[in-house]
């Protein structure tokens, strides 16, 4: 693991540990130095190292020292190799007398290692042989040394052999403290009743755990310095395993040794306080890893449903797609995205639609296995994954299984809501070999299924990958669109059927892309929406018009309406009509010249709201027009709800005048509804004298289409405003670039 991937903890853990390796090898290291120097300088104090203790052997002190520096040269895991090979070195010289030692005492032999640099005289303190330190030292830095030779190496399985050679040197050191402690004096002489000094088993078991840590990362010292609950609970516990025992024994021994209680009432006492403390930490830190699976647990679920989340997701369909080859089966991505979910959030509120996606949670869960997984995204979007399938077929019957169950009416809070799901389906490994790819997929499949009508199922396709990446690609220069004035109005006039004069313009959206041309608005309308770019654009479109309309009253043309499309987005925006009015003052256009064109959909997004804001608009004496009427919701109510001022006829009505004769009554119905509800009714898309006739004979008032005029830059309108209209000729060719039936402008 890199330093720069370490998560932050881990970082500060081993930073520690290698500041106490680096002190405790400087600590021995300087403890050794110090012995020696008081043999060589004759000073009393030094070979002990505290007043009244016991002399520590010059070879004691000289493997200190060896081993100490040893550690220190190795720990650096960049030092040069000629530092390294002298600290191996070092660490040869360790071992070697400390096993040459140890071989004295077991074949009973004097090589006089322990005078190789000073004489102790015989018969000295704590020592069965002038100046040999102790078996157990020496088997211990022989053991010291040979760890430190193999401090780099580890085993296949990522084991360290130097952490178990240290583990022996630490039990003796810390078996001479713990006698010191208790002033059990003949404990620390094992093997030969030889004394080991307490400043040695101090540094001994400093050094033994430097070694241990010198590599934090793999073998036994890996399990403890991971990021498992498993090490951390070891972390918690084992200072409690050293140190708890050992005070614990402490007192009850002084207390017995005062006399407050006997041997066995101590060892009773020892006992049960052991029992209390060690079951309160076990408490404590049971209480602690459950604190902690349960944050896991809320980092892997989504708070509301309680469903996996993407990260938990991705892990198992990462673990799905691994296995799918060895049982030779598929693996499906289903993304689900709600329809309709966002008009009941903002008309019955956010608690509402928590609930009902609850609602909708609980009913995925149950159309899918145990082996499977349903997710949520985030918003209105769940993810379903399909492990171990048969056949892809698999998926398209859990899909429209799923597409049943969300239709089905959801009761919360006393109301019936339905709402609908379309779905998109990926399959490894037709679809995708990764995590990522699938999801992606899925997501491009759900699209189409929504631009083929919604509340269906779509298995991706490779070509649906390029018309994402085209879509992608629309609404990045969309985003620069606007800065680099790529963006154009062009005017289609409004006619009076009985006088043939222009009454009014409904300026139409343009854009011309640097390297592509021409950009239909059929394709980029529909990204700018999704993306939220349709709001700057829109309001760039309002204040392009409105100044337009202001420029032609000045140069003394007959006055006009100018009208421009109003989004379902723009209307939803809190400063609307502020954004308006502040439009047309500074433009300098009388509201009385401004129409505003809202579709039946848009109308009914919300009624309530919307209603308001058209009454503040018509009290300022902007017009207001429902635009591609018959498309949407065509009531009779919401006409009179609301306070609209023209009905415009979609044109995919007025061309049946021509192609379907026998069906025109819808269009004479409209016409009437809207005479009757004193509106001024528009008629979109003519384009044969035949269809001019029929409405000129049924009363309706004012038309628009290719008849008359295609759109036009603003410098050709002003002159038709001058001049008129010429004599119409009839034109055959199809408005192009239109949506809802209708030339496409700002949405």
């Amino acid at each position: 693991m890199s330093k720069n991937s370490m998560p932050p903890s881990v970082a500060r853990r081993f930073k520690f540990l290698r500041i106490y390796c680096q002190v405790s090898a400087m600590a021995v290291a300087t403890t050794g130095g110090l012995v020696l120097c008081g043999w060589a300088f004759h000073i009393e104090f030094l070979k002990s190292l505290y007043p009244g203790g016991v002399a520590i052997k010059a070879n004691s002190a000289l493997l200190l020292a060896l081993s100490g520096t040893s550690l220190w040269l190795l720990l650096p895991d960049n030092s040069r190799t000629p530092v390294r090979h002298f600290a191996r070195l070092l660490a040869m010289l360790t071992a070697l007398l400390g096993a040459a030692t140890r071989m004295e005492y077991l074949f009973g032999v004097n090589l006089r290692i322990d005078q190789l640099l000073f004489v102790e005289p015989a018969g000295a303190l704590a020592t069965s042989f002038p100046g040999r330190m102790s078996p157990t030292l020496s088997a211990s830095f022989m053991l010291i040394g040979m760890a430190l030779l193999v401090l780099e190496w580890k085993t296949k399985h990522g084991r360290r052999p130097s952490q178990g050679l240290s583990l022996w040197p630490a039990l003796v050191a810390l078996v001479a403290i713990t006698s010191y402690m208790y002033g059990a004096t003949d404990s620390n002489r094992l093997w030969l009743y030889t004394h080991v000094p307490m400043p040695v088993a101090i540094a001994l078991f400093l050094l033994s755990g430097a070694v241990f840590f010198a590599r934090p990362c793999t073998g036994i010292a890996g399990d403890l310095t991971a990021e498992g609950s498993g090490s951390a609970l070891a972390r918690r516990l084992l200072p409690a395993v050293f140190f708890i025992p050992v005070l614990l024994g402490w007192i009850c021994l002084h207390g017995e040794r005062s006399g407050s209680y006997g041997t066995a009432l101590g060892l009773a006492i020892y006992s049960a306080s052991s029992v209390v403390v060690f079951g309160v930490l076990v408490w404590l830190n049971t209480r602690r890893m459950n604190m902690e699976y349960a944050q896991r647990s809320a980092a892997q679920h989504d708070f509301l449903t309680g469903l996996p989340s993407r990260m938990l997701l991705n892990d198992r369909l990462n673990q799905a797609i691994v296995f799918a080859p060895r049982l030779n089966k598929k693996v499906a991505v289903l993304f689900l995205d709600l329809d309709g979910f966002k008009h009941i959030n903002d008309s019955l509120g956010h608690a509402v639609g928590d609930r009902l996606l609850q609602s909708i949670a609980r009913r995925l869960v149950t159309c899918v296995r145990a082996t499977d997984t349903v997710s949520r995204q985030g918003g209105d979007e769940f993810v379903v994954l399909l492990a171990e399938m048969a056949q892809s077929e698999d998926a398209a019957i859990t899909a429209r299984r799923l597409l049943h169950a969300v239709a089905e009416a959801h009761s919360v809070d006393q109301h019936d809501l339905h709402v609908t799901v379309s779905i998109g389906v990926s399959v490894y490994p037709d679809d995708g070999l990764d995590a990522e790819t699938l999801i992606k997929n899925a997501d491009t499949a759900m699209y189409q299924s929504k631009d083929n009508g919604r509340q269906n199922y779509q298995f991706f396709e490779p070509a649906m990958n390029v018309r994402a990446v085209a879509r992608q690609s629309i609404e990045e220069s969309l985003r620069r669109a606007l800065e680099r004035q790529e963006f154009s109005l062009v005017y289609q006039p409004k006619v009076s059927l009985k006088t043939g004069e222009i009454t009014g313009a409904e300026a139409l959206l343009r854009w011309t892309h640097p390297t592509r041309g021409p950009v239909s608005p059929a394709e980029f309308i529909p990204v700018a929406e999704d993306s939220g770019l349709i709001l700057p654009i829109d309001k760039w479109v309002l204040r392009e018009a409105c100044a337009q309309a202001r420029a032609w009253v000045d140069a003394g043309l007959p006055l006009i309406t100018m009208a421009v499309n109003v989004s379902a987005i723009e209307l939803r925006n809190d400063r609307f009509v502020e954004g308006i009015f502040a439009i047309l003052d500074d433009t300098g256009l009388d509201p009385r010249l401004l129409e505003l064109e809202l579709t039946e959909t848009v109308l009914m997004k919300r009624p309530a709201s919307t209603e308001a804001i058209l009454k503040t608009l018509r009290a300022r004496g902007v017009q207001l027009a429902v635009d591609d009427f018959g498309t949407g919701y065509s009531s009779l109510s919401y006409l009179q709800k609301f306070s609209m001022d023209a009905l415009k006829i979609d044109q995919s009505f007025v061309r049946t005048i021509t192609t379907a004769p026998d069906e025109t009554a819808i269009v004479t119905a409209m016409i009437r509804m809207g005479r009757s509800l004193n509106l001024r009714v528009v008629a979109e898309g003519v384009e044969t004298p035949r269809e001019l006739a029929f409405l000129q004979a049924r009363g309706c008032e004012e038309a628009q289409g290719f008849y008359f005029s295609r759109p036009v830059i603003a410098q050709q309108f002003a002159k038709l405003l001058a001049t008129g209209l010429p004599e119409p000729v009839s034109i055959n060719a199809r408005s192009v670039g239109k949506r809802h039936g209708k030339p496409l402008e700002t949405c």
